[in-house]
């Protein structure tokens, strides 16, 4: 639970941070939270 609240953390601050910089900060930081989802579901 700890790990889901930090990706959290940094999918919200990436996805604020992106908006106003680069958007592939956005795309790269939901990249990281699916994949850890994906290794946190097996």
């Amino acid at each position: 639970m700890k790990s889901a609240c930090c990706v959290n953390k940094m999918s919200e601050f990436a996805f604020d941070w992106g908006f106003v910089h680069h958007g592939n900060v956005i795309s790269l930081a939901f990249r990281i939270s699916h994949y850890i989802s994906r290794y946190n579901e097996h």
